[in-house]
């Protein structure tokens, strides 16, 4: 290797191990970054061939309020329970000094990762045609809520 870690690869390390780490998240999830969106998305799969839209639709949510929950976000408000950063943007920042860039401090630039980091769920369901459907929530960090698609 030639080149060094970046802030950005060491943060998506530390965040995918925080996650796995945390028994209250059932499905598997990974972070990823998208270039074209400049979003880093964590995004979890799960299939159960017996699931129908509704319970699909309920463990989708009570996925979000478990990432949420270990981001430090309120299930109630959807605002940051304490900070002005979540602590998954905390985990893209630098351990032991603060280093500000131009005119923000690196609480700020903390804060504008929050803004970039969206959840995507997908699960496998039960269709009617006998095949699996997929059901996707998305949503933002920073929320209480979320969308759902099914195709």
């Amino acid at each position: 290797m030639d080149s060094s870690l970046s802030m950005m690869d060491w943060g998506i390390f530390r965040l995918e191990q925080r996650l796995s780490n945390n028994t209250s998240i059932k499905a598997p999830t990974g972070v990823h970054y998208n270039w074209d969106d400049d979003e880093i998305i964590i995004r979890a799969f799960s299939y159960d061939p017996d699931e129908e839209e509704a319970e699909a639709k309920g463990k989708c949510a009570e996925w979000f309020k478990e990432v949420r929950l270990d981001a430090g976000v309120s299930e109630e408000t959807g605002m940051l329970r304490f900070g002005s950063y979540s602590v998954f943007a905390g985990l893209f920042g630098n351990m032991s000094f603060e280093r500000p860039r131009g005119d923000l401090t690196e609480p700020e630039l903390l804060s504008e990762i929050d803004k970039k980091i969206k959840l995507e769920h997908t699960r496998g369901v039960a269709s009617d045609e006998a095949s699996m459907g997929l059901l996707t929530c998305r949503g933002d960090l920073i929320d209480n809520g979320l969308s759902t698609e099914i195709k």
